[in-house]
């Protein structure tokens, strides 16, 4: 170094460590859980089906939680996204039921691929990790009816020939299980 006006000499001193860095909007990204992270609706087992329901586990998926609303169905058509929230099953938009930070529920688009395809979860301009599930033919799933201007969930079993409804005491409701 050379030497300053009074004759003392200036050194530049480092201190290096291990440090990984990483862009900050990693930190946000939804995350699949890597074990059951997208499993069938109906069953909570792996493999989807094209139209049935399918739920998503894991960490960051939304900053809110709810449903959707019966305004956000406009003309007969499911929203791909509430809040901000939206999921591609094999590069195709799925229509989102209901968000939370740790899951989320979607309809499978249509769709004729079977085997592995991506799933990947989007919050609010955040795209998190591809995670593989597996496509299938036919699988149980969930399905929604309209019943006096109000959309209700029953569960059904998706086979051969003419899907059964499973039988229940009562009546299905607005948001609940029977």
């Amino acid at each position: 170094m050379p030497p300053t006006r009074t004759g003392t000499r200036v050194a530049i001193i480092i201190y290096a460590t291990n440090y990984t860095l990483k862009p900050a909007s990693t930190v946000n990204r939804p995350a699949i859980a890597k074990t059951a992270g997208v499993v069938n609706g109906a069953s909570f087992q792996a493999g989807i089906c094209a139209g049935s329901w399918v739920t998503i586990q894991g960490t960051k998926l939304a900053n809110s939680s709810r449903t959707w609303r019966t305004s956000e169905i406009v003309n007969g058509k499911l929203p791909t996204q509430l809040d901000g929230v939206s999921v591609q099953i094999n590069g195709k938009p799925a229509y989102v039921e209901y968000i939370s930070p740790t899951q989320i529920n979607v309809q499978e688009p249509s769709d004729t691929a079977l085997g592995p395809v991506n799933v990947q979860v989007t919050n609010n301009s955040v795209t998190g990790d591809p995670v593989t599930a597996q496509l299938q033919a036919a699988s149980p799933h969930s399905s929604f009816g309209r019943a006096n201007t109000q959309w209700r969930r029953a569960r059904i079993i998706a086979g051969l020939g003419r899907p059964i409804c499973f039988p229940t005491p009562r009546p299905c409701r607005l948001n609940r299980e029977t």
